[in-house]
């Protein structure tokens, strides 16, 4: 299936997704709205992008809240495609149509605070589990834990 069709089964639950080339990659980037991004992220999945090669994240420019961009291959074809959404805290885990997505998603908890509903194990990767605050979420003032 091309990411043109891909694109089609998107409008049909998201009326506001936007579609676009990203500069310089040659791969598409679907701008989806945050309560579609786990249904958007099965339709990668049952149209062959099953590979997730990155989750990025950052902080909203101007705004509370996050940009997520997920990466995803399609190994038959050789193809990527990428999802964008944002949220302002929270949320839908895609771990169930991409388990890779698993650490991926741990450490945007773990960095910036995005919660992730849906997802098992919530532990820190990079911090000391009795960490205060997220060191990449902006206007936010990380404690040190005091041993």
């Amino acid at each position: 299936m091309s990411v043109g069709q891909i694109f089609e089964r998107l409008r049909v639950l998201d009326k506001t997704v936007q579609r676009k080339t990203a500069p310089g990659l040659g791969f598409e980037v679907f701008s989806v709205s945050g309560p579609f991004a786990a249904q958007g992220a099965v339709l990668f999945a049952e149209h062959g992008f099953t590979g997730l090669e990155s989750l990025n994240v950052s902080n909203r420019s101007g705004a509370p809240g996050f940009e997520l961009l997920y990466v995803f291959y399609n190994p038959a074809d050789n193809l990527r495609a990428a999802m964008r959404t944002e949220a302002d805290h929270a949320v839908q885990s895609i771990v169930s149509s991409h388990p890779a997505c698993a650490p991926h998603e741990r450490e945007a908890y773990d960095l910036f605070g995005v919660e992730f509903s849906g997802i098992a194990d919530r532990e820190r990767i990079f911090q000391h589990s009795d960490a205060q605050g997220f060191p990449l979420r902006a206007a936010e003032t990380v404690s040190a834990v005091q041993s």
